[in-house]
């Protein structure tokens, strides 16, 4: 519930990221933080079980941590089997006092099935069924990874330094309308420096650094043996491709007294993107060399007090073009940029807990994926100005209204999260149409999700959970078609301890509503119902238990 992207200016010039909508922080396990042994299995209605075996060990200077996971499931509708194999591993070694390294190591086999859309009628009619044509197809999207990464600390007195290089290794079959076969190779190295220290008197916290990634992809699709059949058949195109990205960020923040800080950033990018086509059909959207520069500034100020904090905040962003799945001659060749101003609030205050935002960006060259119906071909365009505004909103209270700094036997918790978003064309006009004052299709004005739980000091707790589309959501950019709104209701009971046995028995979905999940964004469905609803999963139930030592 408090995955709110406020505080943007915040989040993303910590860790130097450049695009709309800032970064993603995933703190892993380590032999400090998890240790012993846990071992937790789950499962579930349409044949889902999956497996967790987990390992922590740790001596005054190292520690390791590893994890196993084994998923499979035949999935609600058909044709939605799923198989999974991951490991999650790192070590970590103080070398001196002031010197830490961790190494990682992640390995990642998935093999999906694809049940593919279905129009709004087929769905209310059998939403278990799969697309014809991805049965036709057996369409899948299965892959295998590795990823190896090293990141290593230096301290010395106020300064902080930070070393980290990563490299992954992916190997892609994705058969769909075509066969397509990608092999990537990333690679990333980079480093910041951190200095806490005093300027006129104040403290002040100094952050700088640079990135680099280089992705290599061998792209080539393929078609099939027949018309009927879902074998490979022979290369149709073969793509190499390379993106390269050159990031730097310095941010400072300067204490001005009274609980208010100042924040003051900005980020440099450079970015090339090369495409070569080694066989099939060439012409000018095939072979190119782009490159884009751009420099964003970030500015902001929060004040602090007992349990609470004020945020507000004016961010640039910048995001260049990647690659598509098929390149076109309207395919995406100008960077997506963006101001967006932000202010917020988040802290605790006796039963309450909050993190609250509002937003507004001015994008220029928004780039929009959109899928042509009869080929079933993806491209990204971009969309000359756009506006995304709305709220995030994280709360969580003790309806016996118990404070959460008292240590109570029973408490009744309200937790929700509400988001709504207004995803507008402001000007934009394309293949003799104007878009402007459209909704941008792809996501629902408002998602709700809640849940009304007692809770039991020894770790017992029970209540229903809930999730509301009270608006759906257009199909289309010219906004013909648009999926119906729904409400899931569903309940949960369990035991959580930190050492020993936790458990859990969850019902979902309890009313077996016909509901569309997401749904395919198009162009143009001039009104007429088009297989893009991909259904969601109906009467469920779901158990498991994690046993720690």
């Amino acid at each position: 519930l408090y995955s709110s992207a406020a505080s943007d200016v915040y989040k993303r010039q910590a860790y130097g990221a450049s695009t709309l909508g800032g970064a993603i922080d995933y703190i892993s396990h380590t032999g400090h933080t998890a240790p012993g042994q846990a071992l937790r299995l789950e499962v579930g209605s349409w044949d889902y079980w999956r497996a967790t075996l987990s390992h922590g060990w740790s001596d005054a200077s190292r520690d390791l941590y590893a994890s196993i996971t084994t998923q499979q499931q035949d999935g609600f509708r058909d044709h939605a089997q799923q198989e999974n194999l991951r490991l999650f591993s790192n070590y970590g070694w103080r070398m001196q006092d002031n010197i830490e390294t961790r190494f990682y190591l992640s390995a990642v086999q998935t093999r999906s099935e694809l049940p593919g859309s279905l129009t709004m009628r087929q769905m209310f009619d059998d939403p278990r069924q799969a697309n014809a044509a991805n049965l036709l197809r057996d369409q899948r999207r299965d892959f295998d990874l590795i990823r190896l990464a090293n990141k290593t600390t230096f301290r010395s007195g106020a300064s902080t330094i930070e070393a980290f290089a990563a490299f992954s290794y992916k190997d892609l079959d994705h058969p769909i309308f075509q066969v397509i076969d990608q092999l990537s190779q990333d690679f990333m190295a980079g480093g910041n420096i951190t200095h806490a220290g005093e300027w006129l008197g104040r403290e002040n916290r100094l952050k700088a650094g640079v990135l680099l990634t280089r992705g290599e992809t061998n792209a080539a699709q393929f078609g099939y043996t027949s018309p009927t059949s879902s074998r490979r058949g022979a290369k149709l195109q073969d793509d190499d491709q390379t993106a390269t990205n050159v990031e730097a960020f310095i941010e400072d923040q300067y204490e001005l007294g009274s609980g208010f800080t100042a924040v003051a950033g900005m980020i440099a990018s450079h970015n090339r993107r090369q495409n070569s086509r080694a066989f099939g059909p060439v012409n000018a959207s095939t072979n190119y060399d782009l490159e884009y520069d751009q420099i964003a500034p970030k500015m902001g100020m929060r004040w602090e007090g007992e349990g609470i904090q004020f945020f507000a905040n004016v961010s640039g962003s910048y995001e260049p073009p990647s690659f598509s799945e098929t390149v076109t001659a309207n395919a995406a060749r100008d960077a997506q940029t963006a101001t967006t101003f932000e202010i917020g609030t988040r802290g605790a205050k006796d039963f309450l807990r909050w993190d609250v935002a509002l937003y507004h960006s001015d994008l220029e060259d928004e780039l929009l994926a959109v899928l042509d119906p009869e080929t079933n071909l993806s491209t990204t365009t971009n969309a000359r100005k756009t506006t995304h505004s709305g709220i995030e909103l994280g709360t969580e209270m003790d309806l016996f209204g118990q404070s959460w700094e008292s240590t109570a036997q029973h408490r009744l918790v309200l937790s929700a999260a509400w988001t709504y978003g207004r995803f507008k064309f402001e000007d934009h006009r394309a293949a003799g149409y104007d878009y402007s004052g459209n909704t941008i299709a792809g996501l629902p004005p408002h998602l709700i999700r809640a849940e009304l739980m007692w809770r039991h000091a020894e770790g017992y707790y029970a209540g229903p959970i809930c999730e509301w589309v009270p608006q759906g959501a257009y199909i289309d950019h010219r906004n013909t078609l648009k999926s119906d709104p729904y409400a899931l209701l569903g309940f949960r009971v369990g035991k959580r301890t930190p050492n020993g046995v936790s458990w859990f028995v969850e019902a979902r979905n309890l009313t077996d509503e016909v509901h569309a999940a997401t749904t395919g964004v198009i162009d143009n469905a001039n009104g007429a119902d088009v297989a893009q609803f991909l259904p969601g999963d109906g009467l469920g139930l779901f158990s498991g238990v994690e046993i720690h030592w």
